[in-house]
């Protein structure tokens, strides 16, 4: 009852695909369909894989918006006649006529008037679909937090037309709630804060939040209108005050804050702002040194450029940041000083292979007294050390002080910073850092004279909304009277 087969197998050669060959289209969409089909070359030659392959450009081209687009395969299927393994698959694409936008049609909508969203597209009723304007205006709508999930579809509905459908599931707008913490400079934190993300029905959001801590009291408010008058504008005011205790002066402010903000891309924007501040310092206890009014008002006009690649950080990728501040402060009307200030940041974040990931950064920042204005007042100078600084020194202890080892400041700046983190487990990463600085007391000696440097290491803890840091710096170059390193512990990244 048993018999022994023998099966002989002729193997024969195995065909693959060598390349990708897109007729019928040229320019931009060319480019890419081809970079649509690359990951195909080398896969074995196989009736799904190509099929696949006409799926993936098919794909492609309806997420354009050519919905009558059509791709036929005219050379490299797998039949008898192929002569050489590797065989150069060629397609032909009809693309046809792009698809334009006709309406905008929003389900799900309950607190908020369907017209918010259709208002977000209005740009693009009666041009051609385009992809890239749907994924900015998706990112916009979901940074407002106002939407627990946002789908947009677009359908077709007659020759040349589509519905982009919006799909939405409103959140919760109101929230209030206590946080709690520490922090190596602050010491206790408590506070609570109340956030309406759609003030009287229309979309726009108010935000409080009031704080008692080691050094004081503070309060603040804000408003923020993402989309001013229906416009690609952006406009927010912040109203705030508190009280603080620092090392040689104590203080107490109340000022307000008014930001217009254009996005240029979508990784740049351009911001022009203008505050008010009226500002009283108490108890001051500096010895020998002039350290401006104690107490005085400013008024401050600026203008900032941001042009942020950090999200581009992915697996194997990269992110970067420039960052630059011009602001002019005026004694006319109200203003009691005059200086000018500039400020720029820049940094580069590398994922590294086994998940590690190196991340450097400098920073750097200059200010001139004006007219009248001979001292600037100690509270608006820079000040340098601390967790997200030269990590070898307390917040604030780098730089100027008088005799009793109280800062004073200065009026220009430096700060370079290198980290590299390793991942434990979980969550948990190691971090080795290095930094430099200098703090200079009067922008006449601008330069990289009087640097410090530190080294050291990290942990960091990974939540949902930003790293648990903690650091140790090492005063690599210790002069009489500074540490010999400093314990920081904070959230969010150091830079």
């Amino acid at each position: 009852g048993r018999v022994d087969v023998t099966v002989k197998v002729s193997e024969g050669p195995a065909y693959s695909i060598k390349s990708v060959t897109i007729e019928g289209v040229n320019g931009p969409l060319y480019a890419k369909l081809q970079e649509a089909a690359e990951p195909s070359v080398g896969k074995p030659l196989t009736e799904g894989n190509v099929r696949a392959l006409q799926g993936v450009l098919l794909g492609d081209l309806n997420a354009r918006g050519y919905f009558n687009a059509t791709v036929e395969v005219t050379q490299g299927k797998p039949d008898e006649s192929l002569t050489e393994a590797a065989v150069d698959v060629h397609l032909t694409v009809v693309a046809g006529s792009v698809y334009r936008v006709n309406q905008v049609k929003v389900i799900g909508h309950q607190a908020l008037p369907a017209v918010f969203v259709e208002k977000r597209f209005e740009r693009m009723i009666g041009n051609a679909y385009d992809p890239v304007d749907v994924r900015r205006v998706y990112r916009e709508l979901a940074q407002t937090g106002l939407y627990d999930n946002i789908e947009i579809n677009p359908v077709p509905t007659e020759a040349g037309a589509i519905t982009l459908q919006v799909d939405v599931e409103e959140a919760k707008f109101r929230q209030l709630g206590p946080y709690g913490g520490f922090g190596s400079f602050d010491g206790y934190i408590i506070g609570t804060s109340y956030i309406n993300r759609n003030l009287f029905g229309t979309g726009r959001s108010l935000r409080s939040q009031l704080e008692v801590n080691g050094r004081g009291v503070q309060g603040e408010m804000n408003y923020l209108d993402r989309w001013f008058a229906d416009s690609r504008w952006q406009f927010g005011i912040q109203v705030f005050a508190g009280t603080r205790e620092l090392l040689g002066y104590d203080k107490w402010e109340l000022g307000t804050r008014a930001t217009f903000s254009y996005p240029l891309s979508d990784h740049a924007s351009l911001s022009f702002y203008g505050g008010f501040d009226h500002v009283s310092l108490t108890s001051i206890r500096f010895a020998d040194v002039d350290v401006g009014p104690d107490d005085y008002q400013v008024q401050t006009f600026g203008l900032s450029y941001r042009w942020d690649h950090r999200e581009d950080l992915e697996p194997d990728g990269h992110g970067y940041l420039f960052e630059a501040n011009l602001d002019y402060a005026t004694s006319f009307l109200v203003g009691d000083v005059s200086f000018l200030r500039a400020q720029m940041r820049v940094a580069h974040y590398w994922k590294l292979p086994w998940d590690t990931e190196l991340r450097l950064g400098a920073r750097g920042g200059a200010m001139q007294p004006l007219g009248d204005t001979r001292v600037i007042p100690v509270d608006l100078r820079f000040f340098s050390g601390g967790g997200q600084s030269v990590r070898s020194f307390p917040e604030r202890e780098l730089g100027p002080e008088d005799r009793r080892s109280h800062p004073t400041g200065g009026e220009f700046f430096t700060v370079f910073n290198a980290e590299y983190s390793i991942p434990l487990q979980d969550s948990f990463y190691f971090a080795v850092f290095a930094d430099a600085g200098n703090l200079l007391d009067s922008i006449d000696d601008i330069s990289l004279d009087d640097m410090h440097f530190a080294a050291g290491l990290g942990l960091r803890y990974d939540l949902p909304i930003g790293p648990l840091r903690v650091d140790y710096g090492f005063n690599l170059n210790r002069q009489a009277g500074e540490p010999s390193g400093s314990l920081h512990v904070g959230f969010g990244f150091a830079f």
